[in-house]
Formats: structure tokens, C-alpha cells, sequence
């Protein structure tokens, strides 16, 4: 479960520093005088809430 939930949290800021870069591509001057991103959508955040996971106090860390 722990595993799972680090690569949920890895592949999140994957797809938020893709759409980050995106959305400052889409921006640049060049990029909107040649009108190269006007017939898609601009790319949208999401974001969800992870549940917290307890960690028992039996284990150790090392």
C-alpha cells in the first residue's frame, strides 16, 4: 500500500510539471504568433487527496 501510494505521488508530479511546461510552451511568443496550440484545449491540473497512511509504531526505520 505504501508503495502504491509513492508512485501515485510520483506520477502526480510528473503530470503537474508536464502540464506546468505545457501552459509556459503554450505562452511563449512564438508559439502564439504561429497559433501552434489554438485548436486544443489548454492542459488542466487536478489534484486529489491522499490518505494519510499510519505507520505502526512497531516498526522501525532502518
Amino acid at each position: 500500500m505504501i508503495a502504491a501510494s509513492r508512485r501515485l505521488a510520483l506520477a502526480r508530479q510528473v503530470y503537474t510539471d508536464l502540464v506546468r511546461d505545457a501552459r509556459s510552451a503554450r505562452s511563449r511568443p512564438v508559439v502564439r504568433l504561429f497559433r501552434m496550440g489554438r485548436r486544443h484545449s489548454w492542459p488542466r491540473y487536478f489534484d486529489i487527496d491522499d490518505p494519510t497512511l499510519a505507520v505502526p509504531a512497531d516498526v522501525t526505520t532502518g
